[in-house]
């Protein structure tokens, strides 16, 4: 949603994120060509960037015309992230207007020391970026989100989750501290394995339940399901205690109710047997679990990689399904990470990723899930990060690329060159060493190198060949992995 951010500072963030991504310097002709910007604009961006309150989170270095990024220690971009968010009006809006009820443009105006067009103004930009994601509309009399209930939640799930970092918690009257306890004593008694994002879901869909409860809104589920936990919890006498003791105000039992109406749905397994036994006595669960079981299969035989933990993928990837958008950052606000590492994936394994993104749409139309680019891209991410040594095994399924190395000094500086390359590059790489009399038959015979690695300058025009110095730098490393990009596209 940078559609909330001026014209602006969504420059600025197509900047920093350029650089974030970029493996080494970017010239300025290139930036300004991606931002589709004035040169002079772009270095008065980078200045201005420089000089912002940004600087603490990272440092913009330059080279002649070329620009690189460097996040500070324990900094990420998603650091950049909630710094714009808690510094743009749009997002304190939408945030004041979730725990404020019957708020008035009028008080909006007041509160942010601001006139009434420019608030109109904001709350127009606002409607613009949840066009695009999310369902919604905010509307004026009152000022508030309106739209589906669960399309509400999913958006303020989302928010919280890229606002506020490990250590914060906004919402006052609840004990974050006791509230992880209750989640413990819940997890135990469903024996369900809680992982940092189901943690980072469960509190904060518990939070934003009970503000929205308390202000009337309350999410629709008459599942069979959701009734029989809540049936099973009534029996725990140490969940509740713990329960009624996380909040300050008064306590609301329709809270943990509604909470679980949002999260559960008839087809949401806590473990991979409960999934197994359902599919052994409901058409959906069987469609599912045996639809996840071939994909897997055609898979790995396709690739020729092992599945080593087959179980736990189905019940995951089946999970993540049944939850669909109402999981967090599957339509994340602003940085959105989980496609850049899909980008990197697709670019190292063309074909794979391609069958895979045509699996996963297959298989919600299956499934008669709704049709979302981002979920899928979830779904795909999922399966890539849960998927057992994925990464390592489709590497090593690749023919290696080859490499040449020549020194100008004497085969022992050729044999170093070697090993730092095999050390950067392992199993990516099959390095050999060649005599420089031998350069010329070598470049007439495509078949035989990929790439070749020198520490002199080469008197020919041939792409393959990498000139180096001594010791092959980071700059150099970069070159040569964008090279084996090139190659595995081509192979592809």
């Amino acid at each position: 949603m940078i559609d909330l951010l001026t014209a602006s500072n969504q420059r600025k963030f197509k900047l920093v994120q350029l650089l974030n991504q970029s493996d080494s310097f970017v010239h300025i002709d290139t930036i300004a060509a991606h931002l589709d910007a004035k040169v002079r604009t772009v270095y008065e961006d980078i200045r201005e960037l420089g000089e912002s309150d940004l600087s603490h989170t990272f440092q913009i270095e330059a080279r002649s015309k070329e620009y690189s990024i460097r996040f500070k220690d324990n900094c990420s971009i998603d650091s950049l992230g909630k710094y714009i968010m808690e510094n743009n009006k749009c997002f304190q809006i939408l945030e004041y207007t979730f725990f404020n009820k019957d708020v008035t443009v009028e008080d909006l105006a007041d509160l942010f020391n601001i006139s009434l067009p420019t608030v109109y103004r904001l709350i127009s930009r606002i409607n613009t970026g949840l066009k695009k994601n999310f369902n919604l509309k905010f509307y004026t009399s009152p000022c508030c989100l309106e739209g589906d209930e669960y399309e509400v939640r999913s958006f303020y799930l989302q928010y919280f989750t890229e606002r506020y970092s490990m250590k914060e918690w906004p919402f006052s009257d609840i004990n974050h501290d006791k509230l992880l306890k209750l989640f413990t004593v819940f997890t135990n008694n469903l024996n369900f394995k809680l992982q940092y994002s189901d943690l980072m879901m469960l509190k904060y869909s518990l939070a934003v339940s009970h503000v929205r409860v308390s202000q009337g809104h309350i999410v629709n589920n008459t599942g069979i399901r959701t009734a029989a936990i809540i049936k099973k919890l009534n029996s725990s006498e140490a969940f509740y205690k713990i329960f009624a003791d996380i909040f300050n105000g008064e306590f609301e039992p329709l809270v943990y109710t509604d909470n679980l109406s949002y999260v559960i749905s008839d087809y949401f397994f806590f473990n991979h047997e409960e999934l197994l036994h359902n599919a052994a006595v409901d058409s959906y669960s069987a469609r599912s679990y045996i639809r996840l079981t071939q994909i897997i299969n055609e898979l790995a035989t396709d690739f020729n990689i092992p599945i080593e933990n087959r179980e736990m993928l189905i019940y995951n990837i089946h999970n993540s399904a049944q939850l669909g958008v109402r999981n967090i950052n599957v339509r994340p606000l602003i940085i959105n990470n989980k496609y850049v590492l899909l980008q990197q994936f697709r670019d190292l394994f063309p074909k794979f990723y391609g069958k895979l993104k045509i699996q996963m749409e297959d298989y919600i139309s299956l499934m008669d899930i709704k049709y979302n680019e981002d979920f899928i891209y979830h779904l795909m991410h999922s399966f890539v990060t849960r998927w057992e040594n994925l990464l390592e095994k489709l590497l090593k399924s690749q023919r290696k690329i080859k490499i040449k190395v020549v020194s100008i000094h004497d085969i022992y500086h050729a044999k170093l060159m070697k090993s730092i390359l095999k050390i950067e590059f392992y199993e990516q790489v099959d390095v050999e060493l060649i005599d420089s009399y031998d350069i010329e038959a070598l470049l007439d015979t495509p078949d035989k190198v990929d790439i070749m690695v020198s520490n002199f300058t080469l008197p020919v025009s041939d792409s393959r060949v990498i000139a180096v110095n001594d010791i092959p730098t980071n700059r150099d490393f970069s070159l040569i992995k964008n090279k084996i990009k090139e190659i595995r596209l081509r192979d592809n």
